[in-house]
């Protein structure tokens, strides 16, 4: 048997399979086999291309991709032959595009850019046309990540132009699915349902059941956010039937999804659908419907939809009155939500995500991922709002110790002012006191000589008092000499 043959049955059975995520698996090892008994390295090329598409764990699928840009380049250095070239190119190519994609996810957006451009230029050299849509995808997926909506919708555009150059039906559908989104987070709901309408027609009309299954969901999604926009105003004109329009969609979906084995986005599908019921105060049929959606991921084991699903079921409890239950539910949201919350696990979980989604086709990844945010965008918040409760906790519980700190700061250099002000005033009043003293020191020892001149001047007055004769006595000897002499005479 051929080696091509042998790549075909697999792909036809894994296809076969009711359940795709559940026989990753199985034609990984069988792929494994392949390669090792490969005669041309062209054929361990193409098995290791598809080995790095169905793998769905960033721990493993790295190693294929490195494997065949090994291989390629060791071939593009050895074999300088037109036709080889050619072939060997595009799987380099294709190494470049999932390094890109694996930065993307990781954060490291230079370097997703860097080997994004890589992968053009060899795809462009090859005339690789549905290479180069695929490329404008992913650029325009990482440009979305970062919020720069024009240069996202400039690369989907791109995109979406060659799809349609070469009559790629499914790329274009899913070109015009990312755009949908874009103009549904610009808040542009007409445009967004057009293009949603439009990709479901394709997808449609060229049986895309797993591409339709998430165009139902975004389009459901924009009813049931209008609808829930209109009941927190408070305007309850056409709330029924925006929900009831929700709700046609979720079911078109989750029929489909049944169909096909999608339990992921069944998850989707069933949490949304238990949070229209519950708006509109059925609490028993919201109920259902959230156990259905948390039994089923706890059966996938991605912490995110298990902690939607709890949420809800926290919430349903909270309105029943059953607070031992809803307190149960809320300690595995917390868990789950912190799960999420970590960095590796996040990467990890949303790589997972996507790929199980979507069979891990690059040109889709952005379906998987956008549908993500918008359900971040309606569900999550609440999810999160109990972290961010403990985290506001935590920042004034800080607050306060910092304003006490501040406090205690500010009494302590008040009573440091007041000290140094009552020394101030104390030594001060020393001074005063002791000039006070010296003053009356001074004034007493004016007196004391005051008075010894007073009674030396007392004391001189008597001396000559003493010494001079009386003057009534001189006068009256004077008179009785006078009379005396007259007579005589």
């Amino acid at each position: 048997m051929k080696i091509y043959q042998l790549i075909l049955i697999i792909i036809t059975c894994f296809a076969l399979q009711p359940n795709i995520y559940a026989q990753t698996n199985k034609v990984i090892d069988s792929l494994k086999k392949a390669v090792q008994t490969a005669n041309h390295d062209t054929t361990r090329l193409r098995l290791l291309n598809i080995m790095v598409e169905e793998e769905s764990n960033d721990k493993i699928w790295p190693e294929y991709n490195q494997q065949m840009r090994t291989i390629a380049e060791k071939n593009l250095a050895t074999h300088p032959s037109a036709l080889i070239v050619k072939k060997v190119k595009k799987y380099l190519a294709n190494s470049y595009n999932n390094i890109g994609y694996l930065s993307n996810n990781q954060g490291d957006v230079s370097n997703a850019l860097d080997y994004y451009s890589k992968s053009i230029k060899i795809r462009e050299e090859l005339g690789d046309k549905l290479g180069l849509a695929e490329s404008f995808n992913n650029i325009g997926v990482l440009y979305k990540n970062q919020s720069d909506v024009p240069k996202a919708i400039e690369y989907y555009n791109k995109s979406l132009k060659i799809y349609e150059d070469i009559h790629d039906l499914s790329g274009v559908a899913t070109s015009l699915n990312n755009i949908g989104y874009i103009y549904n987070n610009k808040g542009d709901i007409p445009k967004s349902i057009n293009y949603y309408n439009r990709s479901m027609k394709i997808q449609e009309s060229i049986g895309d059941k797993q591409g339709l299954v998430y165009t139902l969901i975004n389009i459901g999604g924009i009813y049931k956010a209008l609808a829930f926009h209109k009941q927190n105003i408070h305007d309850l004109s056409g709330i029924d039937s925006l929900m009831a329009k929700a709700l046609e969609y979720y079911d078109k979906s989750v029929s489909i999804e049944n169909e096909i084995g999608d339990k992921k986005g069944l998850v989707y599908s069933l949490i949304n659908i238990g949070s229209i019921y519950f708006a509109q105060n059925n609490i028993p049929k919201a109920k259902n419907f959230a156990e259905k959606a948390y039994s089923l991921s706890k059966e996938l084991g991605f912490p995110d939809n298990i902690g939607k699903a709890a949420g809800m079921l926290k919430t349903i409890c909270q309105k029943q009155g059953d607070y031992k239950k809803a307190f149960n539910y809320f300690n595995e949201e917390i868990i789950m939500l912190n799960k999420v919350a970590n960095k590796e696990n996040y990467k990890n979980t949303q790589k997972q995500q996507a790929r199980y989604e979507y069979g891990k086709k690059a040109a889709a990844d952005s379906v998987a991922h956008s549908k993500a945010m918008e359900i971040s965008n309606l569900v999550i918040a609440k999810q999160k709002a109990e972290s961010k409760r403990q985290k506001m906790v935590i920042g004034f519980t800080i607050f306060g110790l910092l304003l006490v700190l501040s406090f205690a700061v500010l009494i302590f250099r008040s009573l440091r002012i007041t000290r140094r002000q009552k020394n101030i005033i104390e030594t001060q009043r020393d001074e005063i006191s002791a000039q006070r003293d010296t003053v009356t020191e001074q004034k007493e020892h004016i007196e004391e000589i005051y008075q010894e001149i007073s009674d030396s001047i007392n004391y001189a007055k008597r001396i000559q008092q003493a010494m001079l004769p009386d003057f009534t006595d001189l006068f009256g000897n004077l008179k009785i000499s006078q009379f005396e002499n007259k007579t005589t005479f």
